[in-house]
This record gives C-alpha cells, structure tokens and sequence, in this order.
C-alpha cells in the first residue's frame, strides 16, 4: 500500500514539473509559429476582405493567388488591382496551403479567371520536404477544382533562381526548369494560357524575399489571350473608329474632287460635305435604306454610285422620274421646255486650272428649267449630240456634269437609280489648288454650293 501510494505521488510531482515548462515553451514561440499551428493554411488572412467582396456584389475579373512574390505586387503596383483584380498572396506559403485555402480565396469568389504562381516556397522546402510529384498534385488539384466551377486557369511560370538564401544549399535550376516544363504541359492540356513572366531557369537570377521592380512590371501584363489582350487595350479606339466610319457612311462625310466634270461650280481638288440622310437612313456600308427620306430635286448636286462600274461620281440633277428630257447640242429641254442662257461670270474663269483655261472656256448662265447656275462650255470640244426626247422611268434619275463638254454623266453611263444615289454636295469645306502644289485656295472654305 504504502508503495503504491509512493508512485502516485512521484507521478503528480512530475506532471505538475512539466506543466510550467509546456506553457514556457508556448510562450517561447513566436507568433508566426503559434499561427501555423492554430491556422496553417491562414485562411484568416483574407477572410474578412472576402465577406466583404461576396456582400457588395462586385464582379471579380481575375483572383491573383500565390506566395511572397503576388503578395508583393499589391504593395508595388497597387493601381494594377482595381477593376475586378484582386490579390490573394501570402508570402512564404507552398501549394498545400494554397490548395486548402483555394476554394476560400478563389472559388466562393466566382471570379472570371485565377492566376497561380507557387511552386518556389515548395523546392525551398518551406513547409517541410516536397518532391516534384507532390508539387504536381497540389497543381493538379487546384486544375481540376478551377476547371470544375467553370474558372479559367493563369498557369504562371516558377521564377528562375540559381540559389535561395533563406535554403542554402538547395538545388534549384533542375527542378525549376523541370517544374516549368511540366506546368507547360500542364496548361496545353487543359487548354489554358501560360504566363511565362521570366526567362529560363537556365539563367542566373537570385529570388530574394523583397520582390524586385522588374517582377511587378512582367506580373502587370494582363493574362489573357493576345487577341482578347489587344481588344481590351484599344476597344475603345476601335470602336470610334467603328462609329465614326458608320457615321460617315450613313450620316455625313466629305469627298475629295480629282476631275474637271462640274466646273466652274466645283473644281479640282475641292473636298466636298456630304449630307447622307438628306434622301433616307442608310445601313451603314450598304446601299440599304432604313428610311426613305426626301426625293432628290432638279438642281441638287448629287454623289452616287456609277450605276456602269461603281465609281463614286458628283453630278447635277436634271429630270426626274416621269419627266421628259432632251438635248439639242448644248441646250437642254426638259418636259418641252428649253432652258434659257445667257453670259456666266467671267471672273470664274481665273480660278479653272491651267489646262482648262487653255481650251478657251465659256461660262454660261443656264436657267429656266433648274435653279439658275452656271455651266462650262469647251468650243474645242463642243457636243452636238442630239438625244431624245427620252423619258426618265420612275425610280431613276438623269444627270449631267457642268462641264458639258468634258463630263461621263447620263448621257454615256445612262440613268441614275434612286438606291444609287449616296446623298446631296452642300458645300465645300476645303480646296486645294493642284497648280500651286496644293495650296490653298481662298474664298472656298464652307462656301455653299
């Protein structure tokens, strides 16, 4: 009895010794230390900011998941995470952990796409011995997680390191190089993207545990696909150039005048403004018209579509549907009245180019049956071609240039149909003068036609 009574008070002495130097050792760790054993995967670190992402609604665009280095960009580049970036990276920390605390950080997320860079902490061996197999199926896992609940995958290359300094000693080229390689493969599996933010692990470049500028440089390239890249960096571009060519085809636009067709009223290298709806709402880009608009008129200076090859020409209206038109030599007839003549402005003259000047041109008055308006006539080439009386069939137009003598109008490409017709000359907005190296000319900006 007395023996038994001995042991049990010999146990209760030493338990009571050890106690004190069990709580002494707890108290000698340091928090980092009591954290990895109350919290390994320190899934606390982001808890918080998380409720608060998954209350307010916000759309995540892109989870940025890794160690020290990702943990590093959000204090270098802080601009880079707004707009649905977020970062979730915790230096030190290997692929076990980030694979238990993946789902917390990533998936109740929902974000659009993940970007994991990890794999240095493990051949480091920060969390106890790792071989390439195990590193592999952490990647793996979070793969096949990612991929489950529809999140695209950012595989991100482990960053080249001939040594670590907080791991003397440790090998570090061969299974860099070999990890990358398989985490290629990794991705053309899946069919994911491949950030490479560094060169071969062949170089030699020395990770330290502050992160370097040039890192946060490569890390910013945003990791999509080039064609989905390009289109986020110049949408907004393309698409002012898309509004502002649609506007230009249906709206109003400007075109530049190469020939003599319509002097004295508009000479070469004048640049003419267009009104497109003035006669119907075009399709962009087609000759579809959405609304009919207004009828052309005798008199209007029209562009149209050649109705023989396509070219874009720029002539006067004459005759409309239903009217009967005709020409004796020069003078026009429209529905059995002839127009009426008389001398033009001389002054026009000095502003024709040389070439035209040289032909001895007069400029006449025509009136009567249009809008008055003054046309060009050539002795040397004077037409005396009789035509008609023909009669313009509805939805067709009859046209001529100015320039009678010198002008491929209805006469030789024949009537003009209504869905040809691209809008109405207004003014001109600038003119360049060929014979002076394309000076230009005054007294022509805005003036009306």
């Amino acid at each position: 009895m007395n023996t038994v009574a001995r042991r049990s008070l010999l146990t209760l002495l030493c338990t009571a010794a050890a106690v004190p130097a069990a709580v002494a050792a707890d108290a000698a760790q340091s928090p980092e230390e009591q954290r990895l054993r109350s919290d390994w995967p320190y899934l606390a670190r982001y808890r918080d900011q998380n409720r608060e992402l998954k209350t307010s609604g916000t759309r995540i665009d892109a989870v940025f998941l890794g160690d020290s280095i990702t943990e590093g960009w959000l204090q270098k580049a802080p601009a880079f995470f707004n707009a649905g970036r977020i970062c979730r990276g915790i230096g030190g920390q290997t692929t076990p952990q980030l694979l238990l605390r993946f789902r917390q950080d990533v998936i109740d997320l929902q974000p659009r796409a993940v970007h994991i860079m990890a794999g240095t902490n493990d051949i480091a061996g920060n969390t106890g011995p790792s071989t390439l197999k195990m590193i592999q199926d952490n990647f793996m896992d979070m793969t096949e997680i990612a991929t489950a609940n529809g999140v695209h995958l950012i595989l991100a290359s482990i960053p080249p390191a001939s040594d670590f300094p907080w791991r003397p000693g440790v090998e570090t080229v061969t299974p860099i190089a070999a990890m990358n390689a398989w985490i290629k493969d990794l991705a053309g599996f899946w069919r994911q993207v491949l950030l490479a933010i560094m060169a071969g692990a062949g170089q030699s470049v020395r990770v330290e545990r502050d992160l370097s500028d040039d890192a946060v440089i490569v890390a910013a390239v945003s990791p999509q696909h080039p064609v989905a890249r390009r289109w986020r960096e110049y949408r907004g571009l393309l698409l002012f150039v898309l509004l502002m060519c649609s506007f230009r085809s249906a709206w109003a636009d400007w075109v530049y005048v190469p020939t003599g067709s319509m002097n004295p009223t508009i000479l070469e290298g004048d640049r003419l403004l267009i009104d497109k709806h003035v006669y119907g709402l075009r399709v962009p880009f087609s000759l579809l018209h959405l609304t009919r608009g207004a009828n052309p008129d005798r008199g209007d200076i029209i562009v149209f579509d050649s109705p023989r090859d396509g070219t874009s020409l720029v002539k006067r209206v004459i005759a409309l549907p239903g009217d009967s038109v005709a020409l004796d030599g020069e003078r026009l007839i429209v529905n059995g009245v002839a127009a009426s003549y008389a001398a033009g402005q001389t002054a026009e003259l000095q502003r024709l180019l040389r070439a035209t000047r040289r032909q001895d041109p007069a400029v006449v008055r025509e009136s009567g049956v249009l809008p008055g308006h003054d046309i060009l006539l050539l002795p040397d080439r004077r037409n005396e071609l009789l035509l008609g009386p023909v009669t313009v069939p509805q939805e067709m137009y009859f046209v001529l240039g100015d320039n009678r003598d010198n002008s491929a109008d209805s006469r030789y490409i024949g009537f003009v149909p209504r869905r040809n017709i691209v809008g109405r000359a207004t003014r001109v907005v600038l003119s360049l003068n060929p014979d002076r190296y394309y000076a230009p000319r005054s007294g022509r900006f805005f003036s009306p036609l």
